[in-house]
């Protein structure tokens, strides 16, 4: 999870690449704005935990 402005956006796409390469399956959402921010995280918990 990490919000589409999120300055660590690219890190994230990377990492993300990465573990699709080594076949590590996984989603990598991409929320609007900001998204590591204590409001958002209480919105995205109850979706993925």
């Amino acid at each position: 999870m990490i919000g589409n402005q999120d300055p660590f956006l690219d890190n994230n796409r990377y990492l993300s690449r990465l573990l699709w390469d080594k076949g590590v399956w996984h989603t990598l959402h991409e929320w609007d704005g900001r998204a590591h921010q204590g409001h958002h995280w209480r919105r995205m918990a109850p979706l993925y935990v």
